[in-house]
């Protein structure tokens, strides 16, 4: 975490933490969240020592950023994530109009983590509250970032699983998906709900195409895609299908 404790003194507009950041989540896997938890937890107490009061909003923000992470990955492995979800709506909330930060960014943060407390709510009416909440708070940050790449994630996440009638469209699911990866090439989660999007517009020739670039940048992510995702209409495939071009 070296890299990070100097990035103050090398880099004052905070992109060799975002680069660290990246790097962080790039190594977590799925099934091995209390290894994903830890390494979180160092790169949390290197941040702070960089910077002890969180004063800038970009630590404030890789911090919410990493508890959203979390927040998504834990689940996967049949954890509770819901701590880690209101604690990222509580540092992003207090974000909102830093001019540090780039147009959108903390509202994007927000409607990601109510979605994932929408996934893990305990009643349906609380899970349409945080669903409603975080279609909200994707607006707003398209509002002021057409490009924003959480808030894409979160409507192309909603237009993938809801029912038609309420909006769902795995086509509209595409486009957000891959506007997200424009932005963010490497977002496994992204490729993940990308796959799932083209399975189930008929395309699954480029589902399995995603699912072989995730074979080689995140195995784990490949293997749940296969195995949880895309056998659902059974083209799900042998688990190494996707090595082979």
């Amino acid at each position: 975490m070296e890299r990070v404790k100097g990035a103050f003194s090398t880099d004052p507009s905070c992109a060799s933490l975002e680069a660290a950041y990246t790097v962080l989540v790039g190594g977590f896997a799925i099934g091995e969240s209390e290894r994903c938890v830890a390494r979180s937890r160092e790169f949390d107490r290197s941040l702070v020592e960089a910077d002890p009061i969180a004063a800038r909003p970009c630590v404030a923000l890789l911090r919410a950023r990493l508890d959203v992470t979390l927040a998504y990955l834990l689940p996967l492995d049949g954890r509770d994530a819901t701590a880690y979800a209101r604690r990222a709506l509580r540092r992003a909330r207090r974000l909102r109009g830093a001019a540090e930060l780039p147009a959108g960014r903390a509202e994007g943060v927000i409607a990601e983590a109510h979605l994932c407390l929408c996934k893990q709510a305990a009643s349906t009416a609380l899970a349409a509250l945080h669903f409603y909440q975080a279609r909200a708070a994707s607006r707003r940050a398209l509002a002021r970032d057409r490009a924003e790449p959480s808030a894409h994630l979160v409507l192309g996440a909603f237009r993938l699983h809801a029912p038609r009638a309420f909006g769902g469209s795995p086509d509209d699911a595409v486009a957000h998906l891959e506007q997200v990866l424009r932005v963010i090439p490497e977002h496994s989660g992204a490729k993940m709900l990308l796959a799932e999007s083209y399975e189930r517009t008929g395309e699954s020739e480029r589902a399995l195409e995603i699912a072989g670039e995730l074979e080689r940048e995140a195995p784990s992510h490949a293997r749940y895609l296969r195995e949880r995702l895309l056998p659902r209409s059974g083209r799900g495939g042998p688990s190494n299908g996707g090595s082979r071009g």
